[in-house]
């Protein structure tokens, strides 16, 4: 016995659009996997990363770099150690990035221990200074004095010069372009040297990519385990460039129609 279906043309051609179309839209279905696999994954072969989070548009909270390393230089899973806070006022000639303390419940390996309590940066476009803050202890109590100092440039590369007990650190950005109005700052920061006909050296910083629907987060990744002054100025530069593009990505879109 055959049982007989009459199915509507407009079924029919609904099925058939599915048939023909779906393989058009599967590569959006696996896109947020692959874009979770990236933030995941495109710092794992560095010795650590750092994650800038700064505020939306309207927010009153504080800037904040978290700081996260494998717990010995073997291992794969990173552990949050430690945070930096950023000052945000876009009309102040100086921005400053502070340590914030330890993740409560963290052993610390000895080589992440951080000695810089604050660096002192010129806002970009109104001066090129930057300075450091490191931690020593007088009668048993530990305070800030002075220890190392520098200079950077936004263009035609991003560059910086920093002294640090007689030594100077010299990096330099591989491409031009890095800071933009309406995208997170882009940029591999690379060691240099005095001459610029050199060829540039290892990698200090490389930004990564910002969070899935979180364009206010960006990743960084860290060419090192030791937190320096070589990688935490350049640092506090990114994070200054972070937060004003946080402030335009979260703002409200206008759209014409």
């Amino acid at each position: 016995m055959c049982l007989t279906i009459d199915v509507p043309p407009a079924f029919i051609s609904l099925h058939a659009f599915v048939m023909c179309a779906g393989p058009l839209f599967s590569p959006f279905a696996g896109l947020p996997l692959a874009q979770q696999y990236q933030w995941t994954h495109l710092c794992d072969s560095f010795a650590g990363e750092a994650i800038i989070q700064s505020p939306p548009l309207g927010s009153s909270r504080q800037p904040v770099m978290s700081f996260y390393y494998p717990e010995t230089p073997d291992s794969i899973t990173k552990l949050h150690y430690f945070d930096y806070v950023m000052t945000n006022d876009p009309n102040a000639t100086t921005q400053t990035l502070s340590f914030a303390g330890a993740v409560s419940q963290v052993v610390f390996p000895a080589d992440l221990q951080p000695n810089i309590l604050s660096v002192l940066i010129a806002s970009p476009g109104k001066g090129n200074s930057i300075s450091a803050q490191c931690a020593t202890t007088v009668n048993s109590t530990t305070v800030p004095v002075p220890c190392m100092t520098g200079t950077y440039q936004i263009s035609p590369y991003l560059n910086f010069s920093l002294q640090d007990s007689g030594n100077t650190t010299y990096l330099r950005a591989v491409d031009r372009e890095w800071n933009f109005v309406d995208d997170a700052p882009s940029f591999v920061l690379r060691y240099s040297s005095s001459d610029p006909r050199q060829p540039l050296g290892g990698i200090a910083i490389k930004t990564a990519l910002t969070e899935r629907n979180h364009c206010e987060v960006l990743k960084v990744c860290l060419g090192s385990r030791k937190l320096g002054f070589d990688m935490l100025a350049p640092l506090g530069v990114a994070f200054v460039s972070q937060n004003n593009f946080a402030t335009y990505c979260t703002q409200p879109q206008i759209y014409n129609l």
